[in-house]
């Protein structure tokens, strides 16, 4: 029951962060910072929701092949999906700080205005640096 209610959930995920998507891909929409940072937060929501649907299947396929001798799978995936899962997670709740610091600018002073390169470069460099340190510790790990 579980697995029905993640995908059922994760559907409705995609296809409401794809929809965002659409309606603030308007070039009048595309001028103001507000409108950029929720195109980044949505594209990151969406890689997540792909990513750890991707994981879980893989995951369910493993469990059910683990009493074969050679089962179909492979664990790279579990090298490219897992950094890339808390990578987006990680630009996720930062890319809402980002939301909220530039609505404050916007509100207590409006003469100081960014530009949404800079609020989602550096929210990106941050989530990447921040789970590329713990990629390496968990490498080192392993090798132990």
């Amino acid at each position: 029951m579980l697995g029905v209610a993640t995908a059922v959930v994760s559907i409705l995920g995609v296809c409401s962060n794809l929809l965002t998507l659409t309606v603030l891909c308007r070039s009048e929409l595309r001028k103001k910072v507000f409108y950029n940072l929720l195109i980044a937060l949505a594209c990151f929501d969406l890689v997540f929701i792909v990513s750890y649907g991707v994981l879980l299947s893989y995951d369910e396929i493993r469990w059910a092949h683990l009493q074969l001798t050679c089962y179909p799978t492979n664990d790279n995936v579990y090298a490219v999906t897992y950094p890339l899962l808390n990578i987006c997670l990680t630009g996720s709740i930062y890319m809402t700080v980002a939301i909220s610091l530039e609505r404050y600018l916007g509100v207590c002073h409006p003469m100081v205005r960014k530009k949404s390169r800079l609020y989602i470069v550096s929210v990106c460099v941050y989530a990447y640096m921040r789970i590329s340190g713990q990629h390496v510790v968990w490498r080192a790990i392993d090798n132990i």
